[in-house]
């Protein structure tokens, strides 16, 4: 290979590297790490805050709380996706789905189901939305 074909494809290599990032934009996404999670700062996640952003600021200092669905506990199954979400908005408050823990978020369709779930999981509702959202204390 001579000097000129050498050069040619330096060049055109120079091009492509040039073009190709305008062309098809470098990923400015660093990937999601430790802090975001336990820190709620995750920039791509639409969290769930026009649900529970009254009941926010009523949470105590507790680290870890079990969370409270409509369907009881499995632990064959995945946690929900809704729990989930909850952790990140709530972070960095641990959720948990054993009924072990002081307090208690609880997440169900109706007031009535939520009021019945933590009774049923020995748990007394201190603070509720009206719409099956609420903070529950062991009793």
């Amino acid at each position: 290979m001579d000097i000129r074909n050498s050069a040619s494809y330096l060049i055109l290599g120079a091009l492509i590297s040039a073009t190709i990032p305008a062309v098809f934009p470098v990923a400015s996404k660093r990937p999601l790490g430790l802090s975001m999670l336990m820190h709620g700062e995750n920039p791509d996640f639409f969290h769930p805050g026009h649900d529970w952003g009254a009941l926010k600021p009523k949470l105590n200092d507790a680290h870890t709380a079990t969370f409270i669905q409509d369907q009881a506990y499995d632990p064959q199954k995945l946690p929900p996706e809704r729990m989930l979400m909850l952790q990140n908005y709530l972070a960095p408050l641990i959720l948990t789905q054993k009924s072990r823990e002081a307090m208690a978020i609880i997440d169900c369709s109706s007031d009535a189901s939520a009021k019945k779930r933590a009774g049923e999981m020995g748990y007394q509702i201190t603070h509720s939305d009206g719409r099956g959202r609420a903070i529950a204390l062991k009793k």
